[in-house]
């Protein structure tokens, strides 16, 4: 029992969700000692500064991660093809951060031009250089680790950042006794250049033109080009929140959405870090669609009623957990707002893994599409809470709406394709026999 309890499988699942919930518990962090140290407007600006930070992140790992993964994890015992996978990784990354570096600087000057002038803008144009930079050493480390299921490295790396970015904080409160944008800002770019220079030499990285190669490049746009829409997508449907509050309300308005927002966090962590462990096993399953689909159902079935306690506790004591966090009465607002994201957290489970499902089908273009129309709903919705209502609720609520739209999405394209098979004796069958286990 315990040699099986402590297996190197057992042990590396644990190490993938302790990464996963350091960095929600660091984000939580952060925002608790924000909400407490800085006004609300400044709070504000960050999030929406992270926001961004986010979106360019997302596109990135969208372009590449899920790529990188998979031939990491089918040539791990090839070092000279995974100095190849590494190679052009890189290669392709600067090339992304270059883009993104050049397209943000000629909109500054297209907006200065037409003399204007936005805060955020100013601050991404401002940080982005040095944090993208550093963002993908740190990236590359996670998706080589990943893709040899070594955990152990990224949750090592992981909190080296989270440590290196708070000691920042700290140091700075005591001497300054407060706590500022730029301070904050200056604590990334220290925690993703430590851990970077950590990730550069545990990885042994080696760099060098002869392991570049062009059609491995074209591999990885050609599949990247679908999944980046996808994390952006997935980006999007979180962050678009964020820029819409801004635009229609203000950065006050976002900070007491995004306190609700970053508290259900929690629960996406635990979804991260199993769909990480699942994506293989489902790929290992593709080609029998009964067990395919046993096993998906299954697992979304687990989580579910996982999360259906938690989710009960922190609809009936919402207030409390929003009064001790943010110890103002400015937040009250999030407490009902936090309550309408129940539904969206029962209904997470059942999207991410129809997500995971697609990828493991390959199927990245449905997969797209399904993120496509989601996004779609909850851009739609928002647009009519903010504008019509200027209601912080009816964008929570619009977040459920959607997430349904993608559910309904996924489902039909797994049967459509052949992939799966979803009925109701399919269904209850799948479920008694869990029970039955």
């Amino acid at each position: 029992m315990l040699k099986k309890l402590f297996s190197a499988g057992n042990i590396n699942q644990l190490y993938a969700f302790m990464h996963q919930l350091l960095m929600a518990a660091y984000g939580f962090a952060l925002l608790f000692i924000m909400l407490r140290l800085m006004p609300q407007a400044e709070v504000g600006r960050w999030l929406l500064f992270i926001s961004a930070l986010s979106i360019s992140d997302m596109l990135m790992q969208g372009l590449l991660q899920t790529i990188v993964v998979k031939e990491i994890a089918t040539h791990k015992a090839d070092a000279f093809i995974n100095r190849k996978i590494e190679n052009n990784a890189l290669l392709l990354a600067t090339a992304f951060f270059m883009v993104m570096v050049a397209v943000t600087f000629i909109t500054k000057a297209v907006v200065c031009f037409a003399g204007k002038d936005f805060l955020l803008l100013n601050d991404f144009s401002n940080w982005y250089p040095a944090l993208g930079l550093l963002m993908i050493l740190f990236n590359l480390s996670w998706w080589v680790n990943t893709g040899k299921v070594n955990f152990k490295i990224i949750l090592i790396q992981r909190i080296i950042y989270c440590s290196v970015s708070l000691l920042i904080i700290l140091a700075d409160y005591l001497i300054h006794h407060s706590l500022t944008f730029q301070i904050a800002v200056i604590s990334q770019v220290a925690g993703y250049g430590v851990s970077a220079l950590f990730a550069f030499f545990v990885n042994r990285f080696s760099f060098h033109k002869k392991y570049l190669s062009l059609k491995m490049i074209k591999h990885f746009l050609g599949y990247g080009k679908f999944t980046m829409g996808t994390m952006l997508g997935s980006s999007l449907l979180r962050n678009a929140d964020t820029f819409m509050i801004a635009a229609f309300m203000n950065s006050s308005a976002v900070a007491v959405y995004t306190l609700a927002q970053k508290i259900i966090e929690v629960f996406e962590v635990m979804l991260r870090s199993v769909a990480a462990t699942f994506l293989p096993v489902l790929q290992n399953l593709r080609n029998d669609t009964a067990s395919f689909s046993q096993l998906l159902i299954g697992r979304m079935a687990v989580l579910i009623a996982m999360f259906i306690p938690a989710a009960l506790l922190v609809f009936i004591f919402s207030d409390n957990v929003i009064q001790l966090i943010s110890g103002s009465d400015q937040y009250n607002l999030s407490a009902i707002i936090l309550k309408v994201f129940m539904l969206y957290v029962l209904l997470l489970p059942v999207d991410r893994f129809l997500g995971v499902a697609l990828e493991a089908c390959h199927l990245p273009k449905l997969n797209f599409i399904k993120t496509v129309m989601l996004i779609t709903v909850n851009i739609g919705g928002n647009y009519i809470a903010l504008h019509f209502y200027h209601s912080l609720i009816g964008v929570a609520a619009v977040s459920s709406i959607a997430l349904s739209t993608g559910i309904v999405a996924g489902f039909y394209f797994l049967n459509k394709s052949g992939a799966a098979k979803f009925s109701m004796s399919n269904i209850q069958q799948s479920l008694l026999k869990l029970k039955l286990q």
